[in-house]
């Protein structure tokens, strides 16, 4: 598994060096492929206070499409994963969310500061329909491969069809593995086949003892999936008119 990990860490910061980075006050917000971006804070309580409301709203099984203040959220949380204590910050490393889940929060009760953060975010990358993910300078190399296959599950269809049917057909104690964990660390189902396939190609339920055979159809969709985008983006940018 470590081979395979590294092989999915390494090709996750492939071909990004020439893309846009937007420098902001803490973080940067970083192009990675196709519609992909990538946001980065220096701290990960910067990073979860920008990300929860959103997260949450995406993938909760409690609040997913809800509207909710983060205070029940807390209180909730607290009470369902913490024993007692808030441990979002120490349960969470990475986040990821689709644009329309930012648009649709904007109206929030108890708006502050990381919401104009967010909001900021989504009018500097200036689209209307982009993925977004969230991670830390100092995060593990595991990061940012793993919320990157949620980037491609959601924007690319190929890829989103090809992931799926790998799922599908996962034996049914590997998958009934991995969903009783999912599930108890508080994805909702609606989310499943996607967490299932990004754990599965990065590496990340190496945990679980699953093995290489199992995972490697999914790291080679991975992989290949983002070669061909980032060949695309080449071609596509050798055709633009060169600067003087």
């Amino acid at each position: 598994m470590t081979n395979i990990k590294n092989i999915a860490a390494t090709l996750a910061v492939l071909g990004t060096s020439s893309l846009s980075i937007i420098h902001f006050k803490g973080y940067k917000v970083e192009k990675i492929l196709g519609s992909i971006y990538s946001v980065s804070f220096s701290n990960k309580t910067d990073l979860w206070k920008t990300f929860v409301r959103y997260q949450e709203y995406y993938e909760s099984p409690k609040y997913h499409g809800k509207s909710f203040t983060l205070k029940e959220f807390k209180s909730w949380y607290t009470q369902e994963y913490g024993g007692g204590e808030f441990t979002y910050e120490d349960d969470w490393a990475a986040f990821n969310i689709p644009s329309f889940v930012i648009d649709e929060c904007r109206n929030a009760k108890d708006l502050n500061k990381y919401d104009t953060i967010m909001q900021d975010i989504y009018k500097e990358i200036g689209l209307s329909d982009f993925y977004l993910l969230g991670v830390t300078d100092l995060g593990s190399d595991e990061d940012l491969p793993h919320e990157i296959a949620h980037g491609l599950f959601f924007t690319d269809e190929e890829y989103r069809n090809l992931a799926t049917d790998l799922v599908d057909n996962m034996p049914e104690k590997d998958y009934e593995k991995i969903r009783s964990y999912l599930i108890g660390v508080g994805y909702c189902e609606h989310v499943l086949i996607d967490e299932i396939q990004a754990y599965m190609a990065t590496g990340v339920s190496e945990k679980m003892n699953f093995s290489e055979k199992l995972h490697k159809p999914f790291i080679s969709l991975f992989i290949e999936t983002k070669l061909k985008i980032i060949k695309r983006e080449s071609c596509e940018e050798s055709k633009l008119p060169k600067k003087e």
